[in-house]
Parts: structure tokens; C-alpha cells; sequence
């Protein structure tokens, strides 16, 4: 039983990570006509909704951190920090 309850406790991150990559990677709306095409688009779009849910938690438990922790110099002048 422990096991069960172990491994739901996992289900919330996952929904969390899910529901990035559908409502705010929109990954839903892409029409890809290739294999290839959908396979590099899940690749880069995973490790966006990673990327995004990683930040928002960290913002979530530590709002005075840096995002220079988790984000390099290029894609901080990129997003315009």
C-alpha cells in the first residue's frame, strides 16, 4: 500500500509538467506531417516544459533566488533579464 500512495504522490508533478507542455507549449496545436518533424518537436518541447515548471517552482519556494541558477547569461539577455 505504501508503494501505491509513494508513487501517487508522483502523479502531481506530472500533471503539472503535462499541462505546461499543453497550455503554455501549445504543443497540442502543432501539425506536423513527419515522424522526424514530431520527434525533434517533442525533444525541444519536453525540455521546455521542464525548463518552465523547474523555474516556476523554484520561484515558488525561493522568490529572492536569482534565475541565474537555472538559466545561463544568453537566455537571460534572451528573455530580457
Amino acid at each position: 500500500m505504501q508503494e501505491v500512495v509513494r508513487k501517487y504522490t508522483c502523479r502531481w508533478p506530472i500533471e503539472e509538467y503535462h499541462l505546461t507542455l499543453k497550455s503554455g507549449c501549445r504543443i497540442e496545436r502543432l501539425r506536423l506531417e513527419s515522424w522526424d518533424s514530431l520527434e525533434k518537436a517533442v525533444v525541444m518541447y519536453t525540455s521546455v516544459a521542464a525548463r518552465i515548471v523547474a523555474l516556476r517552482d523554484r520561484a515558488q519556494q525561493e522568490p529572492d533566488a536569482p534565475a541565474t541558477g537555472l538559466l545561463s547569461e544568453d537566455e537571460m539577455r534572451r528573455l530580457g533579464g
